[in-house]
């Protein structure tokens, strides 16, 4: 059981906006679109990259500090944990785009599993 009956409200909170923002079909096309189209040019993967890793880095931040605070020690590295959530995210945009029926629950309970979170 969580500790700290705040980190339940805010993981309700993570997955009702997973669910109402991942697969943005606008958004997601755009994105894929938009690195299809610039992948031969090496400045442009630079920049991406740069904040890619920023984003990364933020999330890996987040995932150690609520770790902390929930008392818990996470089951992945939390730069791991973050790669695995980010790509996890990814997948889903782009499969939802496709059947926006795809739940995002799935990045809750992985969250919940990184954190070591009984539910």
């Amino acid at each position: 059981m969580l500790r700290d009956p705040g980190a339940e409200d805010r993981l309700a909170a993570f997955a009702a906006w997973s669910e109402a923002h991942v697969g943005a079909e606008t958004w997601t096309v755009l994105e894929v679109e938009f690195l299809t189209g610039v992948r031969h040019d090496e400045e442009l993967r630079r920049e991406i990259t740069a904040r890619v890793t920023a984003i990364r880095e933020a999330l890996a931040l987040l995932i150690e500090a609520l770790a902390q605070e929930l008392g818990t020690t996470p089951a992945m590295p939390p730069e791991q944990a973050a790669m695995t959530l980010l790509s996890l995210g990814i997948g889903l945009g782009l499969q939802r785009v496709a059947d926006p029926s795809v739940p995002t629950a799935v990045l809750t309970d992985t969250l919940r599993l990184v954190l070591r979170l009984d539910r």
